[in-house]
């Protein structure tokens, strides 16, 4: 039976850079979609599956329940890029011209590759590995020691290593606590079946979203992916995977924590726990996505680079170029953070922590204008579209929530600033937020070391 017959096709253009985007839907739920770039010699290729590092415990497909150790979604990206005694994805790949590459996320994973000839193969080879990857046991045995170096060069980046530390005092229970690559024990404890039983369950035609954008034949291109696909396309009718939520309380687990390191100067991450978002009020598709555009620009207004008391805090030293921000949203988790050097992180997070309460409760934007700054970022996404590849991560990540590129612009014009402050509200909430310190090891010899928390033991069922 003709597969491609049975897509429905869609068509998007926006109307200011006359962006078009088409997008074919199949029955499965597998989706290829293009943004046409008539003229352009480069392409640019993502697929992307939604399964991430917060996929610890979920049913599979027969419907028993497999818990993985952490690490584990991470692992698998590890494992898609063959490495064999006559075979080598990346050297292949490079005598093709292709440059390809991956990331895993809390949420899902992301692989892609660009090119500028050579399209179909860089397409068969990388989804025939996506399907059919090496889970020998000499295989994850190999692969284990380079994450565990990969864990190593983590653990030297302070930033990476604070906001770590951060998310394991802010949550108590929810995977996001953990590190995406996971921990030298977890990493001990996956075996090939941990990942076998991650793959046949998430690694399926029919979780993939796939983002092209170039000049391409896009009849073509489908029935390449087809011909690919199709053999591994007879357990379809099969229910979709469900993840299991986890139970998390409202309240950071931790106020305060500290950590020592090779650094010359302390460094800080504070945080504030958004309780509204969970395992029962958890959030989907448009409402998820602006619900962090919306708060991430109202938090940039607070306390970003332009902002009065960014500046304030510049001038009397508190934090200094390093200085970051970031709002997260998860389906059932979201949370504000931000880290820099100081000379004094407990006076630095306490004026920051102040300077976000009194905005949120008088409603103050301390003179910066809101219309402004969402007109501002509107146009960097339309300049964005001009980027094949900046085209190709944000449609494939709109993709995995059910959006299209250019639903991003609605989201944009649909902000109120009214509302956002009503969601902002969390941060008066002084249960919410944690603070972590990296002291230089020079300064922590006389003190005490924190006492590592107790481990519960971990029963990982296959």
């Amino acid at each position: 039976m003709n597969n491609e017959r049975k897509m429905i096709k869609r068509e998007r253009v926006e109307n200011f850079t006359h962006t078009s985007q088409h997008v074919y839907e199949h029955y499965s739920g597998l989706t290829i979609s293009f943004v046409p770039k008539p003229g352009f010699n480069r392409k640019f290729v993502s697929i992307a599956l939604p399964v991430g590092a917060d996929h610890l415990n979920f049913y599979a497909k027969a419907g028993k329940p497999v818990c993985v150790p952490a690490g584990t979604a991470h692992f698998m990206e590890h494992c898609v890029f063959k490495h064999g005694h006559d075979f080598n994805f990346d050297d292949v790949m490079a005598g093709y011209g292709i440059n390809a590459n991956a990331y895993t996320t809390n949420d899902h994973t992301l692989y892609f590759f660009s090119c500028v000839d050579h399209l179909y193969e860089g397409l068969q080879l990388f989804l025939e590995s996506l399907l059919s990857p090496d889970l020998t046991a000499e295989r994850v045995d190999k692969e284990r020691r380079i994450i565990l170096s990969e864990l190593e060069m983590y653990q030297d980046d302070v930033a990476g290593f604070a906001a770590e530390k951060l998310l394991c005092s802010l949550y108590v229970n929810h995977p996001v606590r953990n590190d995406i690559v996971g921990t030298r024990e977890s990493l001990a404890a996956i075996l090939p079946e941990h990942l076998q039983k991650l793959h046949s369950s998430f690694y399926r035609p029919s979780n993939m979203k796939i983002s092209i954008v170039g000049d391409v034949n896009e009849e073509e291109v489908i029935a390449k992916i087809f011909a690919i696909l199709e053999p591994h396309m007879q357990d379809e009718k099969l229910p979709k995977v469900l993840t299991t939520k986890v139970s998390e309380p409202s309240a950071a687990g931790k106020t305060v924590s500290s950590s020592s390191m090779q650094i010359a100067r302390p460094y800080f991450c504070f945080g504030i726990k958004d309780p509204d978002v969970n395992s029962k009020f958890s959030m989907q598709g448009r409402e998820l996505v602006g619900y962090e555009i919306g708060l991430s620009l109202l938090f940039d207004l607070l306390i970003g680079e332009s902002s009065r008391v960014y500046n304030e805090l510049f001038a009397e030293g508190l934090i200094d170029e390093s200085f970051y921000h970031e709002f997260k949203v998860g389906s059932d988790y979201a949370y504000w953070m931000c880290a820099s050097y100081s000379e004094d992180p407990h006076k630095a997070a306490t004026a920051i922590y102040q300077a976000l309460q009194q905005a949120v409760r008088n409603r103050d934007l301390g003179g910066a204008d809101f219309a402004l700054k969402v007109k501002a970022e509107t146009g960097a996404f339309l300049l964005s579209l001009d980027s094949i590849s900046s085209s190709g991560y944000k449609m494939a990540e709109l993709l995995l929530r059910n959006l299209d590129l250019f639903d991003e612009l609605s989201i944009y014009n649909q902000l109120d600033v009214q509302s956002l402050w009503e969601k902002a509200e969390f941060v008066l909430n002084e249960s919410l937020q944690s603070l972590h310190i990296v002291s230089p090891l020079s300064t922590e010899k006389s003190e005490k070391p924190e006492e590592p928390a107790e481990a519960a033991e971990t029963v990982y069922k296959l």
